[in-house]
């Protein structure tokens, strides 16, 4: 390892006068540690690049904008890529508006973009088709951009190659927190890759709402066959064991592997409760609809007690994958302000991932430009408001189902009654069948005769008032007579039908009754929002109609009137266990559901 001069520590935020004098003597010891020494010059520039506009001004004492690029809300995040092919430095970046809000933040990305474009002469289209759907439209329900950030911007510097990489990042909550699936296939479709969603879904649907969440959209800025779209997934309260079930998708990816990682890195099996583990899985133009690898991020700075004990992990770590270790242990030494026994925070995340079994490791670094204040874990720990049912209900009723990226893509499209009747037949498998006895059975259950009032009412229209001609069952059976000619010739059809019906199942006859009631909530919710979407689509088409449709004119006005009831029962759920296990089984339903139009999709559309 060379012993440059430059391998020194940096002289720190309250010494560096501004931005731009922080960033290079934080680049300096980087590129010597990784041997890109010189680079240095190449470097610093693109630095200043990146800080146009806001580099030269003097680093405040606490940020104007908490940035999430690192956890002391720090603009800039620099990191060395370990490789036994070689090593890479790469900055990423926050451009800084005028104003500390997030349009102002967006625009700054925006013009980064072109200035990135500009000077290495790379082609930016679709980062600007990205930018009109993130920081220009507004969400399907009219709201104005949401999320944490803009538009971030990293350049990674090769050895080898004259011209930095690029690769631009996108929040996926900007349409908001509820609508991260429907904006992350909207993005995929508008860059061609679609056909990413159905691996993507199924993966954040294993588990339990947001437990494993979209976080991010990255791509690289260039035109190669080799070019990547990239998803982050934000896995909560996740295990060694759930992250390998997940990395199996990924067809590069060698089983147990992530495991060999974390236990490397002396943090066990799970679950990682400290902090949120991050992945993503990345797509070419050679594979759409199976990712090439995944990548574990790991944040390690939340696992240890000082960045002594974090440089001890990463040697481990480094040992047991044959990466290399002398150039880790230089970048550590070289950006330490102080001792490493008294700092905690320096390197913030490591990540994994093999190619063709070789191994490769990114080390993240906080510039510590605020101190060592992990603020990202103080607002963790801050949003800890616990739902009500009434609440919840009012959640699911303002953020429809049919925001689920498989309506948005029914609508988007020509209308098919090959599709409807898919979806119909699977409706009809799954809940129209053995509705009426699953109500039973909940009704007879209820806990209170108020609720059990309610319940039974709706029981009663169910079976159409005592006339079972007019049975939502028997009318629904007309319907889907009226589709069989337009029968899907689809490999294993009634595959989501499955899941859901059991799901159903166990809430309305076995389950614990409050957990059965909180269910049967948003059951009523679901419907209406579902019914009227399908009234939409039959509306597109004129070869069914009359009788066939009278389920769907019967169903439309009667679940509005359900749908109330949900508000009505939820107000009678007592608080403590008897609202905990409602609240469970309003979860429980959710879940199901968006697994079932997560399939629905990959079934549909392939």
């Amino acid at each position: 390892m060379s012993t440059s001069p430059h391998l020194r520590p940096p002289k720190g935020a309250l010494e560096a006068r501004s931005w731009n004098s922080l960033g290079h003597d934080v680049l300096t010891p980087l590129c010597a540690a990784a041997g890109l020494e010189s680079r240095l010059a190449d470097v610093v520039e693109a630095f200043e690049i990146l800080t146009q506009d806001w580099g030269d001004e003097e680093i405040p004492t606490a940020p104007n904008w908490e940035s999430d690029v690192c956890s002391d809300h720090s603009p800039f995040e620099p990191s060395i890529a370990l490789s036994p092919h070689g090593n890479v430095v790469r900055i990423l970046v926050e451009a800084q508006g005028g104003q500390p809000s997030l349009e102002g933040q967006s625009e700054a990305g925006r013009r980064l973009t072109q200035r990135i474009g500009q000077r290495w002469g790379i082609d930016t289209q679709r980062c600007e088709v990205l930018e009109r759907l993130f920081i220009d439209a507004r969400s399907p329900q009219g709201n104005p951009p949401a999320g944490r950030f803009g538009i971030w911007h990293a350049l990674e510097f090769h050895p080898k190659r004259e011209i930095p990489s690029v690769k631009v990042y996108f929040d996926l909550a900007s349409w908001g927190q509820e609508l991260r699936p429907a904006l992350t296939e909207e993005a995929l479709h508008q860059i061609g890759f679609a056909e990413a969603w159905p691996v993507i879904a199924e993966l954040t649907t294993r588990r339990d709402r947001s437990m494993d969440q979209l976080a991010y959209l990255s791509i690289d800025v260039d035109n190669s066959s080799s070019a990547r779209v990239k998803l982050y997934l934000r896995h909560h309260e996740t295990t060694a064991e759930h992250l390998d079930a997940l990395f199996r998708s990924a067809s590069s990816y060698r089983k147990e592997s992530v495991k060999e990682a974390t236990r490397a890195l002396g943090v066990g099996a799970g679950p990682y409760l400290t902090r949120p583990v991050v992945s993503s899985f990345a797509f070419n133009s050679s594979s759409r609809s199976e990712p090439v690898n995944a990548t574990l991020y790991f944040p390690l700075e939340s696992y240890v007690e000082s960045d002594a004990l974090a440089l001890r992990r990463l040697l481990d770590f480094a040992a047991d994958f044959d990466l290399p270790s002398t150039e880790l242990e230089a970048a550590v030494r070289g950006l330490a302000p102080r001792p490493l026994d008294d700092l905690r925070g320096l390197m913030s995340y490591v990540s994994f991932r093999e190619e063709q079994n070789v191994a490769r490791s990114t080390v993240y670094f906080s510039p510590l430009a605020f101190g060592t204040d992990r603020a990202s874990e103080r607002r963790l720990k801050a949003v800890n408001h616990k739902e009500r049912v009434g609440e919840l209900v009012q959640r699911f009723e303002r953020h429809s189902l049919t925001h689920l990226p498989y309506f948005r893509r029914m609508a988007r499209e020509p209308v098919s009654l090959e599709r409807l009747w898919l979806l119909m037949k699977n409706f009809d498998v799954a809940i129209v069948q053995e509705f009426p006895r699953r109500l039973a059975a909940l009704t007879a259950r209820a806990p209170g005769d108020a609720i059990r009032a309610l319940l039974a009412k709706q029981l009663h229209d169910e079976l159409g008032a005592g006339d079972f001609d007019q049975a939502h069952k028997a009318l629904f059976a007309r319907l889907i007579s009226g589709l069989d000619q337009h029968r899907a010739k689809t490999e294993n059809p009634l595959a989501p039908a499955r899941a859901l019906s059991d799901a159903l199942e166990l809430e309305y006859v076995s389950a614990d009754p409050w957990f059965g009631v909180g269910a049967s909530l948003l059951v009523e919710v679901f419907g209406k929002q579902v019914d009227t979407f399908v009234a939409e689509q039959f509306a597109r088409q004129k070869q069914v109609a009359g009788d066939t449709l009278e389920w769907l004119d019967l169903h439309t006005v009667l679940e509005v009137d359900h749908a109330d009831d949900s508000a009505e029962i939820a107000a009678l759920i007592p608080t403590g266990e008897a609202e905990e296990a409602a609240l469970a089984g309003a979860e429980h339903i959710a879940n199901a559901s968006r697994r079932f139009f997560a399939e629905m999709y990959r079934v549909t559309f392939g």
